[in-house]
C-alpha cells in the first residue's frame, strides 16, 4: 500500500508579525466598520477560533492589542463605535499627555457632532475632564454656536452639563453665558434643556447666573405654568441671593391670581408661601382677598387657599375669610 505523503507543516506567524500585519491593515482603514473588522480578524487569528467564537466577546476584544497611534487619522470614526469609544476613554484615563493631545487634535473639529452621538458623547465628557485648561477653552469656543441645539439633545445635554461642571476660567464662563442667554426660557421648557439651566444654577456664581434670573423674571408665566418650568423656577429660588429672590417673588405676586389657578403655577405660589417670609407671603396672600370663594371651588387653587388661611397674619386672615362667612357664600361652598 502506498503511503500518503505527510502534508507540509504550516508555520504560524510569530506574534510580532501578527501585530505588524494588524497595524498595517489599520493604517489603511478609513471607516469604523472596516477598523472593527480588522481588529476582530486579528483577535480571532491570534486565539485560533476563526470559525467559532462568541460575537459579544469578539466585539469587546477588538481593541485588546491596539495602540493609540495605530488609530491616528481615524480617531473620530473610532469614537463613534461602542468599544472604540471605551478604548479611547481608557487612554484618556491613563493621563498620558501625548495621548490626550492626539485625541484632542482629532476630535476637536468634530466635537459638536460627536456630542450628540450615542457613544461619542461619553468621550466628549471624558475629554472635558482630562484636557488642559487651554484645550477646554478651545472646545467651549468651538461648541458655542451649537450650544443651544446640543443642549436640547438627549445625549448632548449630558455633555453640556459636564462642560458647565468643568468650566475653569471666566473666559469659558462668559462664552457659555453668551451662547445660552437668548434661549433660557426655551431651554427651561425642554425635557433635556432644563437640566442645563439647573446645572448653571448649581455650579456658576450668583453674578454669572443673573442672566437666568432676568429671563425667568421677564417670562414668569411661561416658566411657572410649564411642567418643567415650575420645577426650575423653584430651583431658581433655592439658589438665589436675597436680591434675586425678591426679583422673582415680585413677579409671582404680580401674577398670583392666574398662577394659583394653573396646574403647575400653583406650586410656584405655594413655594413662595412655604418660604415663611412675611414680607413675601403677606402681599401674596393679599392678592387673593375678595377672590377666596371662587378660588376655593377650583381644583388647583383650593389647596393654596387653605395654606393662605393658615399662614396669614390675623389682620390679613380676617380680610381673607370675611366673604366665606356670608350666608349666601357658605351655601355656595
Amino acid at each position: 500500500a502506498q503511503h500518503a505523503k505527510p502534508a507540509p507543516k504550516r508555520h504560524a506567524q510569530p506574534p510580532q508579525q501578527q501585530h505588524s500585519a494588524s497595524t498595517t491593515a489599520l493604517s489603511s482603514m478609513g471607516s469604523t466598520q472596516q477598523t472593527a473588522q480588522a481588529l476582530g480578524a486579528h483577535h480571532a487569528q491570534k486565539h485560533g477560533h476563526n470559525k467559532v467564537h462568541r460575537k459579544g466577546e469578539s466585539e469587546a476584544n477588538r481593541f485588546v492589542n491596539v495602540q493609540l497611534e495605530d488609530l491616528e487619522g481615524g480617531i473620530f470614526e473610532v469614537s463613534k463605535d461602542q468599544y472604540g469609544c471605551r478604548f479611547l476613554q481608557k487612554k484618556l484615563e491613563e493621563r498620558v499627555e501625548s495621548n490626550i493631545n492626539l485625541i484632542f487634535k482629532e476630535v476637536l473639529p468634530h466635537f459638536s457632532s460627536l456630542i450628540t452621538d450615542p457613544f461619542g458623547n461619553y468621550l466628549c465628557q471624558k475629554l472635558l475632564e482630562y484636557c488642559t485648561e487651554q484645550q477646554r477653552t478651545q472646545i467651549v469656543a468651538g461648541v458655542a454656536p451649537d450650544l443651544i441645539t446640543v443642549s436640547l439633545n438627549m445625549h448632548g445635554t449630558r455633555v453640556v452639563q459636564k462642560m458647565i461642571e468643568s468650566l475653569s476660567n471666566q473666559e469659558q464662563i462668559d462664552t457659555v453665558i453668551a451662547a445660552l442667554s437668548g434661549c433660557v426660557v426655551m431651554l427651561i421648557r425642554d425635557l433635556n434643556g432644563n437640566h442645563v439651566v439647573q446645572k448653571c444654577l448649581s455650579r456658576l456664581s450668583d453674578v454669572n447666573n443673573q442672566f437666568i434670573y432676568d429671563s425667568v423674571a421677564d417670562s414668569c408665566a411661561d416658566v411657572a405654568t410649564h411642567r418643567h418650568g415650575c420645577c426650575v423656577f423653584q430651583r431658581c429660588i433655592d439658589h438665589a441671593t436675597p436680591v434675586q429672590k425678591a426679583q422673582l417673588v415680585e413677579v409671582v405676586i404680580a401674577q398670583a391670581l392666574s398662577l394659583v389657578q394653573d396646574p403647575f403655577g400653583n406650586y410656584v405660589v405655594q413655594y413662595v408661601l412655604d418660604l415663611h417670609i412675611p414680607e413675601y407671603s403677606e402681599p401674596l396672600i393679599t392678592k387673593f382677598v375678595g377672590h377666596i370663594c371662587a378660588l376655593s371651588l377650583q381644583k388647583f387653587s383650593s389647596n393654596v387657599m387653605e395654606k393662605c388661611i393658615r399662614l396669614a397674619s390675623p389682620a390679613t386672615r380676617k380680610l381673607l375669610v370675611a366673604p366665606l362667612l356670608q350666608r349666601d357664600k357658605l351655601d355656595m361652598l
